[in-house]
């Protein structure tokens, strides 16, 4: 039985990969293997469907017309078939979102339940953007956001990249992706935060009442008592002191 690869947008993480990426992909999805994709925010040149033609996408599209859904769109629809019945299924690029918003003011629309109730007619629903993973049914319907393939900054290094492997009663379950824990590292954001905490109590140190003396120098160096030395160098250093 041949099993359909479903992809809810940001095929490409940018709209114009390199012709290498391109490559592998259209080798990737070769006319044997079924995927059926639709367009993402990455995927489009100023997030534009106007400017479609210009993407790495459009020249995936080329080499695989059969995949896309709808040319272009954010948006597409399917059918797969089950054990004992023909499941409709959506494809979404929207931010979804379950309990507590994303960000301040995130659209209602994404919630999932608006979802549900935006999409009675489907019986599984797929959805890209949101880079957290997300599963949740209803008893009559499934929502599945498998989240980013691959870990993508230094905040998701205990991230665990995940697809959904839809089950012929219309359920899913998630199949984790190996990773190498030591190709993602913290340290530069550690190097910033010890950064950032030393200025911030150079600054609070300022702000404290100190004896003030006539000369600047004394005056400065009483302010700075107490302060990290790697930040007393660096102005000592501006003082042409260093």
């Amino acid at each position: 039985m041949d099993v359909p690869i479903l992809l809810a947008g940001d095929v490409f993480h940018k709209w114009n990969s390199s012709p290498y990426l391109i490559r592998k992909a259209i080798e990737a999805f070769h006319p044997l293997v079924q995927v059926k994709f639709i367009t993402g925010n990455h995927d489009l040149p100023r997030h534009s469907k106007k400017l479609y033609g210009k993407s790495a996408l459009s020249v995936l599209d080329t080499a695989h017309a059969p995949h896309t859904l709808k040319l272009g769109d954010m948006e597409g629809s399917t059918n797969i078939q089950g054990q004992k019945k023909n499941f409709k299924v959506k494809l979404l690029h929207e931010l979804v979102w379950q309990h507590e918003p994303p960000f301040p003011g995130a659209p209602e629309t994404g919630k999932v339940e608006n979802i549900f109730k935006r999409y009675p007619e489907y019986d599984i629903i797929v959805t890209g953007d949101n880079h957290i993973p997300l599963y949740v049914g209803n008893g009559e319907q499934v929502l599945v956001n498998p989240g980013s393939l691959m870990r993508q900054s230094a905040n998701q290094i205990d991230y665990e990249p995940r697809v959904y492997v839809l089950c012929m009663d219309g359920t899913a379950y998630p199949l984790l992706i190996p990773i190498s824990e030591d190709v993602v590292s913290r340290e530069h954001l550690d190097r910033k935060k010890e950064r950032d905490d030393r200025i911030s109590a150079f600054v609070e140190k300022l702000g404290k009442p100190t004896e003030i003396h006539l000369n600047f120098r004394e005056s400065l160096m009483e302010k700075l008592r107490g302060v990290d030395a790697n930040v007393k160098e660096r102005v000592m250093e501006a003082l042409g002191d260093g």
